[in-house]
């Protein structure tokens, strides 16, 4: 058995009062409105964000429940009770304007958004919608509001069945795929009327 002398004794006794006779309301207070840590002046809130920017944001946003990244079939999927989110408003109709390459809004259109939104967004033109509403450009007077603009090769096939139901002008069984038109640095959207899969 140890020995303590009388001396070491004392000062052990001393630490432990002196320990449990701390104000315990310092602990119950509120925190500092200026941490200690800050020298005094104000800190205003910071909020990093980390945004992906791997190749998988090229993948298509809206895609089959089994379908895996670099997948080349096609999705099938489209509910058209579902909402799509993206550069489309999903609520309303649109036409294809051939002479200047885009879509445009029309009461009467031939297009649902939320079937565009369904084919062209990819994860990257969702992710620049949440965050900054989208990509604008400017040309010849007008603004438009455009896809990813990455060079690299990407798209998604998807096929969609259904006629009757006035979500495209096309019938049939018709493969949609998104491609990458370097002559704008936008995507387009190509029709193949007819492909099996």
């Amino acid at each position: 058995m140890i020995m303590l002398t009388k001396k070491k004794l004392l000062i052990v006794i001393l630490m432990v009062f002196s320990l449990l006779g701390t104000n315990q309301l310092t602990f119950a207070q509120a925190p500092c409105a200026c941490p200690p840590c800050s020298g005094g002046l104000p800190v205003l809130p910071n909020v990093l964000i980390d945004f992906d920017i791997s190749g998988s944001m090229l993948a298509a946003a809206y895609v089959d429940s089994d379908w895996e990244y670099g997948d080349t079939g096609y999705c099938h999927e489209y509910d058209i009770n579902g909402n799509y989110q993206g550069l489309f408003d999903p609520d309303k109709r649109y036409n294809y304007n051939n002479s200047g390459k885009y879509f445009e809004q029309a009461d009467d259109g031939d297009w649902s958004g939320n079937f565009l939104n369904w084919v062209t967004m990819l994860r990257i033109d969702i992710a620049r919608y949440i965050l900054t509403g989208g990509r604008i450009i400017e040309s010849g007077g007008n603004r438009y509001l455009v896809s990813n603009e990455d060079s690299r090769e990407h798209y998604t096939r998807k096929k969609y069945t259904e006629t009757g139901d006035n979500q495209t002008p096309y019938t049939g069984y018709n493969e949609y795929r998104v491609y990458e038109d370097n002559g704008y640095y936008c995507n387009r959207l190509r029709v193949d009327f007819g492909g099996g899969g």
